[in-house]
C-alpha cells in the first residue's frame, strides 16, 4: 500500500502511506496538514480512499514507490543540527533551552459531531467515575482534578529545570490517602510536556521490592514513556532504533579507546546494529537489556558481536548489584539526552515498604537508593557519600555512569511516627516536601466542583449542587478533616461521589439533604467527645 492515500478515523484527516511492515499489517503513515504527523497506524485503523486530497508536495512518496527517507529516520529526527547528517536520529539541544510543546501531550479534542461528543464523553467519565469510587483519579483525568497543588507545581518545575541543567531529587512525604501518587501523576504529565522521557515504578513487598533493584528496573522499563508515544509507543525498543542511527550515540557508549564504553548499553547498541535484519535476536537482546530472565549463554553465541571485550554480562537478581542498575538508569537518562530530550524522571510510589524488610536487606535498598541519588545530583554530592554503598558481582561496576546524566528522581513515601527516619540516604533534608494534607474551604469548593462536573460527564441529568450547598459542603469537610472524621482527601473525594449516587438514583434525596446527612456525620463524633 505504499503511496496510497488513507483516510485515519482517528484524527479525522487523510494521509498518505510510505511505509509498511509485519506483512502489511502496520502502516506508516504521513498525515496531511496542519497535523503533520508521521506515525505508525495498524491496519484497521485507516481507510483507502480512491480520490481523497491530493498528497502535499512535501510528502516524498509517489504513489507505488518507496520514500525517500527510512521511516527510522523520519520518525526519529525531525530537526538535525547544522552540520549533522541527516538520518542519524541525534539532536543536540543546549541544556537550558525550553522544550517545545508537543501535539500529542495536548488535551484531547471533543469529536465534533455532537452525539459522539456524547457519547465519548459519557465513556470516559464512567471510566473516572468507577476509579473516583475508590479515591483514584486515572492519569488522564489528573488535569481536570487538581486542587491545592500551586505550591508543589512551583517546586516541581524547578526540579525539572535543574533536571534539565544536569539532576535533580525529591522525596514527596505524606499520609496514606494525602495524594503522592497523585501528585507523581502531575510530575508525569509535566515532565513529558517539557520533553523528558518517564518511567515509573510501585514498590511493594512481592513482585517490586527495593532491595531487588533488577525487579525496579524492569518495572521502569516496562512503564517507559517517551514524548510524542501515546500509552502504547514503543519504549526502550524506539530509543535503541533512534540511537543506532547515529555514529555519534553509538560512539558515547561503545568506544573503549576513548574511555567511552558502558558495560551493558555499549554492547547493546553494537549488537542491536549488528541483529538489524533478525527480528527475534533483536526482541532476545531487548529482554536481556530490560531485565527479563534469558539464558544468556544462549544469547552470547547469537549475537552479532561476540568478542571477549564487549561480551555482555550478567544482569542478575541478587540484591547486592544495585550499582549494576544504578549505572545503567543513569546511562539511559544520558542516552535519552544525547538522543535531544531534556532528560530521564524516575518515579517511585511506595518507598514506604522497606520497613517491612530486615536490617540487612534495608541496607541493600538504600544502597539502590543512594546510587539513583547519586547519579542525579553527581559532583555536588560529598566524596563519601557513597562511601559505605557495597558493590555486588564480579565485575565491580560504579554507581554512576557520567554524571551528571540529566536525571531527575522522585520518591514517594509515608512516614510513620516513632519510627527511624525513612529518608535518612538523602544528602539533605531540605529536598522533602510534605503534602497539604487538608484544603482550605476555597480548594474544597473547588475540588467538589470538579468532581461534580467530571460525574456528570457520565450521568448529565444530575442536577449540580447551588453554591450554598457547594459552601455547607466544604466547610462540613474542612471541619472533618481538622477532627479527624475524614482522615483524608481521598475519603472526602469518595463522599463526594456517594452523594452524587445518591442524589442521582435516590428519590427524594436533594443537595441540601446530603450536605445536613455529611454535617451530622462530621458534628456527631464532636458533640460525643464535648459531652
Amino acid at each position: 500500500m505504499i503511496g496510497f492515500r488513507v483516510l485515519v478515523g482517528r484524527f479525522r484527516c487523510h494521509g498518505t502511506v510510505v511505509a509498511e511492515r509485519f506483512g502489511g499489517h502496520e502502516l506508516f503513515v504521513r498525515l496531511d496538514p496542519p497535523i503533520g504527523l508521521v506515525i505508525w497506524l495498524r491496519r484497521p485503523e485507516v481507510t483507502a480512499v480512491a480520490d481523497g486530497p491530493p498528497a502535499p508536495a512535501s510528502s516524498g512518496a509517489a504513489s507505488g514507490a518507496a520514500p525517500a527517507t527510512p521511516p527510522a529516520a523520519i520518525e526519529s529526527s525531525p530537526e538535525l543540527p547544522p552540520g549533522q547528517p541527516a538520518g542519524s536520529g541525534l539532536r543536540e539541544r543546549p541544556r537550558d533551552e525550553p522544550a517545545r510543546p508537543r501535539l500529542e501531550e495536548q488535551p484531547r479534542q471533543d469529536p465534533v459531531d455532537p452525539e459522539e461528543r456524547a457519547r465519548w464523553r459519557g465513556r470516559v467519565g464512567r471510566n473516572v467515575v468507577e476509579a473516583l469510587r475508590f479515591g483514584i483519579v486515572p492519569r488522564y483525568a489528573v488535569e481536570a482534578l487538581s486542587v491545592g497543588l500551586e505550591r508543589e507545581r512551583r517546586l516541581f518545575a524547578a526540579d525539572l529545570a535543574r533536571a534539565r541543567r544536569g539532576g535533580s531529587v525529591r522525596v514527596i512525604s505524606a499520609p496514606y490517602g494525602s495524594g503522592k501518587s497523585h501528585a507523581l501523576d502531575v510530575i508525569w504529565r509535566m515532565a513529558l510536556h517539557e520533553d523528558f522521557v518517564v518511567a515509573r515504578a510501585d514498590l511493594d513487598a512481592f513482585e517490586c521490592q527495593a532491595n531487588h533493584p533488577r525487579n525496579v528496573y524492569r518495572s521502569l522499563v516496562k512503564s517507559l514513556r517517551v514524548p510524542g508515544e501515546d500509552a502504547r509507543g514503543r519504549g526502550l525498543v524506539g530509543l535503541l532504533d533512534r540511537a543506532v542511527l547515529s555514529p555519534v550515540v553509538v560512539d558515547s557508549f561503545a568506544r573503549r579507546r576513548r574511555g567511552a564504553w558502558h558495560e551493558f548499553l555499549g554492547p547493546t547498541l553494537l549488537n542491536w546494529q549488528g541483529l538489524s535484519g533478525d527480528a527475534a535476536g533483536k526482541d532476545y537482546l531487548y529482554q536481556w537489556i530490560s531485565g527479563e530472565d534469558v539464558d544468556l549463554d544462549d544469547l552470547r553465541a547469537r549475537v552479532a558481536v561476540r568478542t571477549a571485550r564487549q561480551a555482555l554480562l550478567s544482569l542478575g537478581s541478587y540484591t547486592t548489584l544495585s550499582s549494576h542498575f544504578t549505572y545503567l538508569i543513569s546511562g539511559l537518562a544520558d542516552l535519552v539526552r544525547l538522543l535531544g530530550h531534556a532528560g530521564l524522571v524516575v518515579l517511585l510510589d511506595e518507598a514506604e515498604h522497606l520497613r517491612l524488610l530486615s536490617v540487612e536487606m534495608e541496607g541493600r535498598a538504600v544502597d539502590f537508593f543512594k546510587g539513583l541519588v547519586a547519579s542525579a545530583l553527581g559532583p555536588s554530592l560529598p566524596v563519601e557519600y557513597l562511601g559505605g554503598s557495597y558493590q555486588g558481582g564480579r565485575k565491580k561496576i560504579p554507581f554512576c555512569w557520567r554524571p551528571p546524566a540529566n536525571l531527575g528522581l522522585v520518591v514517594a513515601c509515608t512516614p510513620a511516627p516513632g519510627q527511624d527516619d525513612l529518608v535518612s540516604w538523602l544528602p539533605d533534608k531540605s529536598l522533602v516536601t510534605p503534602l497539604p494534607g487538608r484544603l482550605g474551604e476555597a480548594e474544597l469548593t473547588s475540588l467538589i466542583e470538579r468532581v461534580d462536573a467530571t460525574y456528570r460527564w457520565a450521568f448529565p441529568a444530575v442536577p449540580p449542587p447551588g453554591p450554598q450547598d457547594r459552601r455547607r459542603l466544604a466547610l462540613a469537610f474542612e471541619s472533618g478533616l481538622e477532627s479527624g472524621t475524614f482522615k483524608n482527601l481521598r475519603e472526602v473525594v469518595q463522599t463526594v461521589v456517594n452523594g452524587l449516587d445518591l442524589v442521582r438514583a435516590r428519590s427524594g434525596w436533594s443537595w441540601a439533604r446530603v450536605a445536613d446527612e455529611i454535617a451530622s456525620f462530621v458534628e456527631g463524633p464532636r458533640r460525643d467527645r464535648e459531652s
